[in-house]
């Protein structure tokens, strides 16, 4: 029988004044009781009755953890071969009669015994993304072999299936890239192991930008109409409002240096003597030239604004530096401007990017 035997314990001096036997023991004995029987259905419920009468316990009420115990010790032992025949059924019945287990309690305790089966069987199945068909009907003969409650089965593949589902989510999006191979595979993956998608808006801009980032750096990147006009075949990618500025040395003040004297002429008169050599502070600073609309093309950055028009061709650009709101320019020759926007920096400079490797 795979029940543990428990050693009796000595009487307290409680025990003693009383005259009792420790009550606790009533749980020993009835642990020996169904150690030295062949079967558990061998076991009379009046013999078990009669221990606990004998040591003042009612077992509906008392040592519930105790009776728990056992009941789990046989089950797990049932469930070594990882199923529950209609013999072992039979007999953990007779056993939760025996304990005076209640039917709720007996299903939960069933319930977290062979949910962890059920879980890594679960898992094992959709670890390559698929659920095969002898794989589902090999899982649906072990969620009856288990006699695992249909809510329940379903509850914990819902959730084995959904991990997996972020876990592929988490790979293909691990550079921030969603190439239409992997958008593909994604989909396969859901539909294979029943998974219903959900996104909130925010989730579905970021897998739109992500597609996006995909296609400016390995397909046809999208154009759009600038409203001005351009060279033969030249296309527009992006139109973006800006803010030109370049580093201008700036004077910030004039000090002065020297040895002076005042000498009085008359009342209120003063001559100064001395020299002044005067001393000019300035340095550099990032300072707004122009704001306008900025337009990149497949050959050009093209300024348009109140102030006037600019033009970089992307062969004269040495290399570039975005940062969170802007991009700095760097040219072969001339000032170099920093283009300030707020609005996708990262985008633009992946745009950017595309135009001045096809460009050179």
């Amino acid at each position: 029988m795979p029940i543990a035997r428990q050693a009796k314990v000595g009487p307290s001096i409680l025990d003693r004044l009383m005259r009792r036997q420790p009550r606790r023991n009533a749980i020993a004995e009835i642990r020996d009781l169904l150690i030295d029987a062949e079967r558990v259905e061998d076991v009379e419920p009046e013999a078990v009755q009669a221990i606990a009468d004998r040591y003042g316990v009612r077992l509906h009420n008392d040592f519930t953890p105790e009776r728990d115990t056992i009941y789990k010790e046989y089950l797990n032992d049932c469930l070594a071969d990882r199923r529950l025949d209609d013999s072992e059924l039979q007999a953990l019945r007779h056993l939760q009669q025996l304990l005076d287990i209640t039917d709720p309690a007996a299903e939960r305790l069933r319930g977290s015994a062979v949910e962890p089966i059920w879980r890594r069987a679960v898992s094992e199945a959709v670890e390559d993304g698929r659920l095969t068909d002898e794989e589902s009907i090999a899982l649906g003969r072990l969620h009856d072999e288990l006699s695992l409650g249909a809510e329940q089965g379903k509850r914990i593949y819902a959730e084995v299936a959904n991990q997996r589902m972020r876990i592929a989510y988490d790979r293909a999006l691990a550079d921030e890239r969603l190439s239409p191979e992997e958008d593909a595979e994604l989909r396969e993956i859901a539909r294979s192991l029943n998974v219903t998608v959900t996104t909130d808006e925010t989730s579905r801009r970021a897998l739109d930008r992500f597609r996006r980032y995909w296609l400016i750096e390995n397909g046809d990147v999208p154009l759009i109409e600038p409203g001005i006009k351009l060279y033969r075949g030249e296309k527009c990618y992006a139109k973006r409002q800006v803010e030109w500025r370049e580093l201008r040395r700036v004077t910030t003040g004039i000090s002065y240096a020297g040895p002076t004297a005042r000498i009085r002429l008359a009342k209120g008169v003063y001559w100064r003597m001395g020299h002044l050599r005067g001393m000019r502070h300035s340095s550099e600073m990032l300072t707004r030239v122009d704001a306008g609309t900025l337009y990149l093309t497949t050959k050009r950055l093209i300024f348009m604004g109140p102030l006037g028009n600019k033009t970089i061709r992307l062969n004269r650009i040495l290399t570039f530096e975005p940062y969170s709101n802007g991009i700095e320019i760097q040219k072969d020759a001339g000032r170099n401007p920093v283009l300030l926007f707020g609005d996708d920096v990262e985008m633009f400079a992946a745009l950017l990017q595309r135009a001045w490797s096809d460009a050179g």
